[in-house]
């Protein structure tokens, strides 16, 4: 859904009554997810996205306790292997990146809750061995937003760059665009702004380790994959999609051996060709791939799209709600299910 349609729609269906949407909708799996959970600001995500602290997450755990009955991943995994839908809703929470407030903050309300969840991982960061690129991004726009931008900072950064900045809202402008492909430019612009990544990681260990996904297991938690080091799948050739996608699974299954191979688009799956389907599910090497197009189906079961639940201005209650709507007027429409 666009940012428009998005919301008006929020705005609009707080009355509606979720017992007659789950009724009417399409949708087995609602599946929220999110990236952390936090009390504090963390200045290399708050530059990205907003997010939940711990007082919203609980009462949005209330909220679909109350109306729907949680799901693991497993249970996902079997279902849509079977084809078969599930004699009653159910939602699943997600958490992507493996970040270590995840374990912190996230896993004791949900522990305490009784919910399962998910979380999904990048090779990459697991134990701390690199910095995501967009963590990047957001430091150094933190940076960027609390340093006076002079003349000869314009000139060394837009160099960088390869751009002519002659203001400073041109220069964030070229930052912001700065994405997977061409990555390393965040290097050459941290010393600008008094950054150092390999002291980040260092010191700040903004991802989960090994010993502490292993005791989520333990506890009853469950955990996929989210590619290698995350990148746009719409930026990369099918054959680097599949590359990333089949070694991540393949790591997550070697470390922590999960009972199914479950992965979990990074970013979005827009502009991801039906090739990429073809060749993992239909049938494939792969239990169950989660996308990110919100209220959508796919012809093949053993695809489940999620929504984005970590918005702080918007509680579970209207974007489910907006969620099952969607579906449904899509529905009636005859356009409930992915084109790819």
């Amino acid at each position: 859904m666009t940012s428009a349609i998005k919301r008006i729609a929020f705005a609009g269906v707080s009355s509606l009554n979720i017992q007659w949407l789950k009724k009417r909708s399409g949708l087995d799996v609602i599946s929220p997810f999110h990236h952390l959970v936090s009390d504090e600001p963390v200045p290399w995500i708050d530059k990205l996205y907003g997010y939940k602290n711990s007082r919203q997450f609980e009462t949005d755990l209330d909220w679909l306790l109350r109306n729907l009955r949680p799901l693991t991943l497993e249970q996902v995994a079997e279902q849509a292997q079977s084809g078969r839908p599930f004699a009653e809703k159910g939602f699943l929470i997600c958490f992507d990146d493996g970040l270590r407030q995840v374990y912190e903050t996230a896993a004791p309300i949900l522990l305490r809750k009784g919910v399962p969840a998910a979380f999904f991982l990048n090779p990459a960061f697991v134990d701390n061995k690199s910095v995501f690129h967009n963590f990047k991004k957001s430091l150094i726009l933190d940076r960027f937003d609390r340093t006076t931008i002079t003349p000869g900072l314009l000139k060394a950064a837009g160099d960088i760059l390869g751009i002519q900045a002659t203001a400073a809202d041109q220069l964030r402008k070229g930052i912001v665009g700065v994405n997977y492909l061409n990555k390393q430019l965040f290097d050459g612009l941290a010393p600008l702004f008094d950054l150092d990544f390999e002291n980040f990681r260092r010191e700040q260990k903004p991802f989960m380790d090994s010993d502490q996904i292993r005791r989520l297991i333990a506890q009853g938690f469950s955990v996929g994959a989210h590619s290698i080091d995350h990148p746009l799948y719409s930026l990369v050739p099918l054959a680097e999609q599949l590359r990333q996608t089949r070694e991540s699974t393949a790591w997550v299954q070697e470390q922590f051996a999960p009972r199914y191979k479950t992965f979990a688009f990074p970013h979005v799956d827009t502009g991801v060709s039906k090739a990429f389907f073809d060749e993992l599910v239909s049938p494939g090497p792969l239990d169950l791939i989660l996308g990110n197009t919100t209220a959508m189906l796919e012809p093949n079961p053993r695809v489940v799209h999620r929504f984005i639940g970590e918005n702080p201005d918007i509680p579970i209650d209207r974007m489910v709600k907006t969620v099952l709507s969607y579906n449904i007027a899509r529905t009636a429409l005859g356009k409930q299910y992915i084109r790819r």
